[in-house]
């Protein structure tokens, strides 16, 4: 089950997890939990959220072998925004959000 970071930009194509045999496509984490919980499918998580839910939905930890490859974010948006105070304090935001 694969959530998020799939499509045209996403990891979806790339090499091994293009192998993969995808039983079940949830559109959440929220969604997904509750599969996971009560069969044998694995996903793919952030591991800020298996901290968070391990105990909740009896998640088993497991490293993956296939994403040791860091995955980039990028940030875009309209020039006109580049000096908008409230946009400006958003980017810090999601910029903060993103070292974590």
């Amino acid at each position: 089950m694969v959530p998020y970071l799939q499509g045209r930009f996403g990891i979806q194509g790339e090499g091994i997890l293009g192998q993969r045999n995808v039983a079940w496509q949830a559109s959440s984490i929220m969604e997904m939990l509750p599969v996971i919980m009560r069969t044998d499918y694995i996903g793919l998580l952030p591991k800020a959220a298996v901290a968070q839910y391990t105990q909740i939905h009896n998640l088993k930890p497991l490293e993956n072998p296939f994403l040791t490859d860091p995955i980039e974010v990028a940030m875009f948006w309209h020039s006109s925004r580049t000096n908008d105070p409230s946009h400006r304090w958003f980017r810090g935001l999601c910029a903060k959000a993103a070292s974590l």
